[in-house]
């Protein structure tokens, strides 16, 4: 762990309640700096292809040379708004102790313990991604719900490694145990 994802601190209190750590795991904190890296490279071809489609022998080669480059740097420039938004929204960390979680975002911690958790709903793809490894029955992410009606949502899934794969286990395990449903 870096110091960057320590656990933050948390009172006497909370800890007591939180009981022991269990395993933790980092969410999605470097997708918006990798989409922002796409997003240069679309933008560094669509302008490759603008400036070599005056030079292209023929008139028609030329125009679909120019409209392609025109349409990828649209969509670069899109990538950037995205990718700066995800970055914005900062990177992600969830603890998990035997009597509840502890949710990190911006520097910012929530705790909760399991017997306020009300529901846990799995985030499942639309469609498989096997270069990715991602099937049907994947978990790409989880939304908690609480009894006091708050919501957060886990992006972490199971299909990125062992250590995530036994962070939604136990997540799925503790959650289950306190009573709370687990679905999706």
């Amino acid at each position: 762990m870096t110091s960057r994802d320590a656990m933050p601190a948390l009172d006497q209190v909370t800890r007591q309640r939180l009981g022991p750590p269990i395993i933790d795991c980092a969410g999605g904190g470097r997708a918006g700096l990798r989409t922002l890296l796409f997003a240069m490279g679309v933008m560094v071809a669509g302008s490759a292809l603008l400036g070599v489609s005056p030079s292209l022998p023929f008139r028609a080669v030329a125009m679909v040379a120019m409209v392609l480059g025109l349409a990828l740097l649209i969509v670069g420039v899109g990538l950037i708004f995205a990718g700066a938004r995800q970055a914005l929204r900062g990177a992600e960390h969830y603890y998990l102790h035997t009597g509840g979680l502890v949710y990190v975002r911006r520097g910012r911690a929530a705790t909760t313990t399991w017997s306020e958790v009300r529901s846990v709903t799995r985030r499942r793809p639309t469609g498989p991604a096997p270069a990715a490894g991602i099937t049907m029955t994947s978990v790409l992410g989880y939304e908690i719900a609480t009894r006091s009606g708050a919501r957060f949502h886990l992006k972490v899934g199971d299909f990125a490694g062992d250590e995530r794969s036994r962070f939604c286990f136990l997540l799925e395990e503790l959650a289950t145990r306190a009573g709370a449903r687990v679905r999706g």
